[in-house]
């Protein structure tokens, strides 16, 4: 496959498990100027045996923004419009086959760039049919015929640095944080060992009262990460879902809660974050296709990002290794 440019970024692993569990280098692009990305799937962040999807799709807008001196500098112009582009503005994300452990890669296409800030990039997450393959080192080891399509994603980039105008919010969900004095420490059933996570039990079941399909809670990395567009990404869909505050009557036994569609739109700068506070909400079940909505807080109340989410309920069953191969749609 002949490509436009061979330049190869080298980039150092990170130290951060997030980081290391996320980690691609720049490979090269195409003739048709896609910058193209290649890594290895962690099978360490997953829930049950499905590898995370959100540590997928948060890879793209990391590609972008760490080498985007090198996936414009071939053209003038959309150099200088990377260089203004700084913060995620909206992800919009659909999933295809589930991903699975092994090598994945990454293409980025400019769909609309602007001279007004703001560029409007289609982000594709691939994975070879032969999952015992190798990681591309170079573009021309890569060739799209033998990959499978795994997520495709839209992204919508600016500076929110240079943003001004009306503020006026009038979201019920998004109105104010969560009380962190509600919280306790809690534990959840996958990646314990990577979070530190405290939950409002209140929406849980009471007695003869039923529980409510909310969560809030504080969670941040074990390691002390800090909080930034990436993981703000992984954050918007790492939770204990709100549907398991339900009666099992209700969802009718054990229920895996799959990802269809996916925004996030990202409302601010995180500075100096290391907690986030964050509620989720389900407000319609119909058919076993429903809706959730989410705010993400940093710790002085600052709305960091909202998020919405079309997913299904499913058996459990169907996050085993023998139901992986099936299509969530």
């Amino acid at each position: 496959m002949s490509i436009a440019s061979s330049t190869q970024v080298t980039t150092q692993p990170p130290q951060k498990a997030f980081d290391q569990a996320t980690f691609s280098s720049y490979i090269g692009q195409t003739v048709s100027g896609t910058a193209v990305y290649a890594g290895r799937v962690n099978p360490k962040w997953s829930v049950g045996q499905v590898p995370a999807v959100s540590v997928l799709y948060l890879l793209h807008p990391l590609h972008y923004l760490t080498h985007s001196r090198q996936t414009y500098a071939y053209n003038a112009f959309f150099y200088r419009v990377a260089m203004s582009l700084q913060c995620l503005l909206e992800l919009c994300l659909i999933t295809l086959p589930p991903t699975k452990g092994g090598a994945f890669v990454v293409e980025i296409r400019e769909l609309k760039p602007s001279k007004f800030g703001y560029c409007v990039l289609e982000v594709t997450l691939q994975q070879p049919k032969d999952l015992t393959a190798p990681v591309p080192t170079h573009v021309n080891e890569y060739d799209p015929a033998d990959y499978v399509k795994k997520t495709h994603t839209i992204l919508t980039m600016g500076n929110m640095e240079k943003e001004k105008g009306t503020n006026y919010i009038h979201t019920p969900l998004a109105a104010k944080p969560p009380s962190f004095d509600a919280m306790e420490p809690n534990q959840a059933d996958f990646m314990s060992e990577f979070i530190d996570m405290y939950q409002d039990m209140s929406t849980y079941p009471q007695g003869d009262k039923p529980g409510i399909p909310e969560v809030h809670h504080c969670v941040g990395f074990s390691d002390g990460r800090p909080i930034d567009f990436k993981s703000l990404a992984f954050w918007s869909d790492m939770f204990i879902h709100p549907n398991y505050s339900l009666d099992q009557k209700i969802l009718g036994g054990p229920r895996w809660c799959p990802t269809m569609q996916l925004e996030i739109q990202f409302k601010s700068v995180p500075r100096n974050v290391n907690k986030v506070l964050a509620s989720f909400a389900v407000p319609h079940i119909i058919n076993n296709r429903f809706d959730l909505d989410g705010a993400l807080f940093d710790q002085q109340g600052n709305l960091l990002a909202i998020t919405r989410h079309q997913c299904l309920l499913v058996p459990w069953e169907r996050n085993t290794p023998s139901a992986a191969t099936k299509n969530k749609l």
